[in-house]
């Protein structure tokens, strides 16, 4: 049967509303295109042996897709229950920082072998438990170090977990704070843990010391419950959180989310998403852009290096669009601020160049103009810019108005600011 009849046979099927019966070989061609087609990689699987544990285990890495093609060291997301979450987390990590709502980031998911026995700290009898210290040492002794060790990472670190993850968590606050640096937990088990053991107190009791022994802890954390927990669980649920609402140290951030309409399983994707979203709440930058100044600009991104560990430094696109703004109310000299600003971070750019002498010129400051205007076409030409017919115009008017010809009246136009104008005003 050709391919035709095929399509026909089917369409007649359908139409009748006839079974669909499968037709032999037809399966087979869709196996025998996969086989033919490069695979979709997300990540990379690496083996670590680890002494602390006396067992292999395997981390699952997400690196931006730049990575290789820049020096700027990145963030790492540190991922529980890994093989389960990976998928979903890399692609939310993704989202929010090609929108701007977050640093580009690594993510490593770390799989389980008995994530009962690793997550938990109080040993319950006959059951595999009480493990949480020695996985917390793992995890501090080994797996950063490797992590550090083989890729260019920031400082800054963030720890997720859902469930007895999510009790790792607050295991993690309470035995080693100074670890990460944010976390989410994700309906955290606290009830596992929130009793007394042969060898460790409840998770509170330890929290509350934890929080005492450490005044001043700049941490950010993010916990939900959804509304599949009940019981007991809602009752450790409020110690913690009036625990938090009484005793957070000076610069450490939290909030608690109650997730309506989810359930045990269902409230990891949108508690991992609010949650990258609430520790990186200073990485949206679009309000600087609509009603901030350049010092404020500036003081941003030197808060955003000091709590990332790296210099940040703002986009040439959210200069360029501040300068514009400024210059469209009439204040010219903090315009022309912003976009010599721009000339010194990012001299090679053949834009901020033709920017600063759009300002210039507006000011009536022509030979100041006619360099900038000729910075942007050289700059352009080497790189066979898109925009160089723009740049050019511009050029050739200033000329002639030097030269003491009518250079016609100028329209001050929306701003050009290149392909990187979709981007959105924010840390890229």
């Amino acid at each position: 049967m050709t391919r035709y009849n095929r399509l026909w046979a089917t369409a007649l099927v359908i139409a009748l509303g006839l079974p669909i019966c499968a037709v032999p070989g037809w399966a087979d061609q869709g196996s025998s295109l996969l086989d033919r087609s490069p695979p979709l990689v997300m990540g990379h699987t690496v083996t670590l042996q680890s002494a602390v544990l006396g067992e292999e285990r395997q981390l699952l890495i997400f690196l931006p897709g730049d990575y290789d093609s820049t020096d700027q060291p990145v963030p790492v997301v540190y991922l529980l229950d890994g093989r389960a979450h990976f998928r979903q987390t890399t692609s939310t990590v993704e989202l929010l920082a090609r929108n701007a709502r977050m640093p580009r980031s690594m993510v490593v998911g770390i799989t389980n072998t008995d994530r009962r026995r690793d997550f938990t700290s109080v040993a319950v009898e006959g059951l595999p438990s009480g493990g949480a210290d020695r996985f917390l040492a793992f995890l501090e002794t080994e797996v950063i170090p490797f992590i550090d060790g083989n890729f260019r990472t920031a400082r800054h670190r963030t720890l997720i977990g859902h469930s007895l993850g999510g009790l790792l968590v607050m295991n993690a606050l309470a035995e080693r704070p100074g670890l990460f640096d944010a976390a989410i937990a994700i309906s955290p088990a606290i009830t596992n843990d929130e009793k007394e053991g042969e060898r460790s107190r409840s998770i509170s009791g330890r929290l509350a010391a934890s929080l005492e022994k450490n005044p001043k802890l700049p941490f950010a954390l993010f916990i939900t419950m959804s509304d599949g927990e009940e019981g007991r669980w809602v009752d450790d649920f409020d110690t913690i959180e009036k625990l938090l609402r009484t005793s957070a140290p000076n610069g450490f951030r939290w909030e608690f989310r109650r997730m309506e309409g989810e359930d045990h399983g269902t409230t990891v994707l949108p508690s991992t998403f609010l949650g990258l979203r609430f520790i990186n709440a200073d990485w949206d930058t679009s309000g600087l852009v609509s009603d901030g100044s350049l010092d404020e600009v500036v003081t941003r991104f030197e808060t955003l290096s000091e709590r990332l560990g790296y210099e940040i430094q703002p986009p040439e696109v959210m200069i360029n669009l501040l300068g514009y703004r400024l210059l469209g109310e009439d204040r010219m000299g903090d315009a022309i601020e912003a976009f010599e600003f721009n000339v010194a971070l990012y001299p090679e750019s053949a834009n901020v160049h033709d920017s600063l002498g759009e300002a210039l010129e507006r000011q009536g400051s022509l030979p100041g103009a006619l360099l900038s205007y000729r910075r942007a076409v050289k700059r352009a030409e080497a790189v066979d810019n898109r925009l160089l017919p723009v740049f050019r115009a511009n050029l050739q008017r200033v000329e002639v108005l030097l030269e003491g010809g009518d250079g016609g009246g100028r329209v001050f136009d929306p701003p050009v600011t290149g392909e990187s104008a979709g981007a959105g005003a924010g840390p890229m």
